[in-house]
């Protein structure tokens, strides 16, 4: 009985980390913030190549690539509280 016990309390904890209500909204929260931020990015970016500024432009495109990575990371993390 106690074995069974376990396994209801153990699926239920699993259930919950999944739907924790806290953790979705600072997950979403997150990736709106990198969305933002890549936006911002990418207008500065675009800035840079209009002024032909070269050291601004591989700055901006390695921020940018590194951004989107992790913006990838929190879509993913999201996910799994959706």
């Amino acid at each position: 009985m106690r074995a069974v016990e376990n396994a209801i309390r153990k699926r239920e904890d699993e259930q919950w980390r999944r739907s924790d209500p806290e953790k979705s909204a600072r997950a979403d929260d997150m990736v709106s913030k990198l969305e933002a931020a890549i936006a911002d990015i990418e207008a500065r970016l675009d800035k840079a190549r209009a002024a032909g500024d070269e050291k601004l432009v591989r700055e901006l495109e390695d921020n940018l690539e590194g951004r989107r990575s992790f913006l990838e990371m929190a879509r993913r993390a999201a996910a799994d509280y959706s």
